[in-house]
């Protein structure tokens, strides 16, 4: 489809629903190149990043920290893959668990830890987090259960 403006003349209404169109197919467009950067170069950082148990460590708890919870995760499975008897991932692991409402999966992962293992203070953190109260469910979550669950 073709169409001119003319400098001094208002476009017809033909023209506007044109543009909008247009408009949106960019935008459109163009979103999903400004989210992803580059997919390729961040998997080979990461990567790098864990390709050692420590610098797998590094990056979980920094990623933990920035509040980037599941990343964080998936950096202590890596570790966890090279080193499966890693305890300050197991450790952390398991206060992730916890810190993202899976109290049950980061109390088992703790009760198979051995508490002398590890500093006192990192040890009651994260049993402290194991053991508190569950949050609340949220309005959404509730409105969709059937009464009875």
């Amino acid at each position: 489809m073709t169409f001119a403006l003319s400098l001094g003349a208002s476009p017809s209404a033909r023209e506007r629903r044109s543009l909008r169109c247009v408009a949106l197919a960019l935008a459109l467009t163009i979103t999903p190149a400004l989210a992803q950067d580059d997919p390729v170069a961040e998997l080979d950082s990461l990567s790098r990043d864990t390709a050692t148990s420590a610098g797998g460590l590094a990056l979980a708890s920094n990623l933990s920290i920035s509040g980037d919870l599941l990343g964080a995760l998936s950096a202590l499975d890596r570790v966890l893959m090279l080193d499966p008897a890693a305890q300050p991932a197991l450790l952390l692991r398991a206060s992730l668990l916890c810190r993202i409402d899976d109290k049950a999966g980061g109390s088992a992962q703790l009760s198979r830890l051995r508490k002398r293992d590890f500093a006192k203070d990192d040890w009651n953190q994260v049993s402290s987090q194991c053991a508190g109260p569950r949050s609340a469910p949220t309005q959404r979550s509730e409105r969709w259960r059937r009464p009875g669950f």
